[in-house]
């Protein structure tokens, strides 16, 4: 079953079981897929709408540790529950470990060429890396 049609079937369970949060984030989900569909003036492939959802997870993480620099508790809150909402639908996040292999590898390819290191583990990870945790762990391994 696509990602479309499982945020569609959970908008439907959650508007019948009232929960308003997450009826409100699934709905922001599925008008970020159809922006960006409207963008490419296309259909997206799940990899194109895993991107979009990281993106959204990423903004409301963004948006959370703005609040909570701020001393906004309650709005950073409400942004932290939003980004588990999404994170469900991302694919499980590899581990530090699964990532220093990685790094490993290539740095094995690669030589110290960090640049190219970063690009091969993203690519790995397809989705399950954070790209500032890869720069991060490639430049401290040094």
């Amino acid at each position: 079953m696509s990602i479309k049609n499982n945020l569609e079937k959970d908008i439907k369970t959650s508007l019948l079981s009232g929960d308003k949060l997450r009826v409100s984030v699934l709905k922001m989900l599925k008008a970020a897929i159809q922006t960006e569909e409207i963008r490419i003036k296309g259909e997206l492939r799940n990899d194109d709408i895993l991107k979009v959802l990281q993106q959204e997870h990423k903004r409301r993480r963004d948006a959370a540790k703005l609040y909570i620099d701020n001393s906004e508790d309650e709005r950073s809150q409400k942004e932290l529950n939003e980004a588990k909402i999404v994170a469900e639908y991302l694919p499980q996040p590899m581990t530090k470990d699964e990532v220093m292999r990685i790094i490993d590898e290539a740095r094995g390819v690669h030589g110290d060429n960090i640049g190219l290191i970063i690009k091969t583990v993203i690519e790995a990870g397809k989705g399950r890396i954070d790209g500032a945790m890869v720069a991060e762990l490639v430049r401290s391994s040094q």
